[in-house]
């Protein structure tokens, strides 16, 4: 996955063996964890949690929270796969679904809401603003804008 930098310049990356590692500003290892497929993306909220999204390509599509040392603290299957995610300040993720639509997690995984709209998407994640703006790129060629 992209490689995510976080507030305390701890580095987390993600490998196609399903590892999700963070290492500190140093270089040193601070956590390993498998997450069972593919990670695609990792995006990093309060604590800090890195919340890991992984994708067989197949029907594991799984979204990871990892504490700062390394535990996991749950993790929730998802119904399609998805782009990275964004962590709002109050701690829920939303993610952008391969099959079209914003799934909207509260900071303990639950599907708080579903968003339908346009088709699959064709930008690679979204865009939050200051004032908690999201924009979504479409496989209909538009791009959607949420007030959340």
């Amino acid at each position: 996955s992209p490689p995510t930098v976080g507030d305390d310049g701890t580095v987390y990356v993600g490998s196609l063996d399903g590892t999700a590692l963070a290492f500190g500003s140093a270089g040193q290892t601070r956590w390993q964890v498998t997450t069972g497929a593919s990670v695609i993306s990792i995006a990093v909220g309060q604590g800090p949690t890195a919340y890991v999204v992984s994708d067989d390509l197949k029907a594991t599509h799984l979204i990871t929270a990892v504490g700062a040392g390394g535990q996991v603290l749950w993790s929730s299957s998802l119904p399609d796969g998805a782009q990275p995610p964004v962590v709002t300040t109050d701690g829920a993720l939303i993610l952008n679904l391969f099959g079209g639509g914003l799934d909207v997690l509260s900071a303990t995984g639950a599907v708080a809401a579903t968003v339908p709209f346009g088709v699959s998407p064709t930008s690679f994640g979204l865009a939050m603003s200051g004032a908690g703006l999201v924009l979504a790129g479409s496989g209909d060629g538009k791009l959607y804008a949420f007030t959340m």
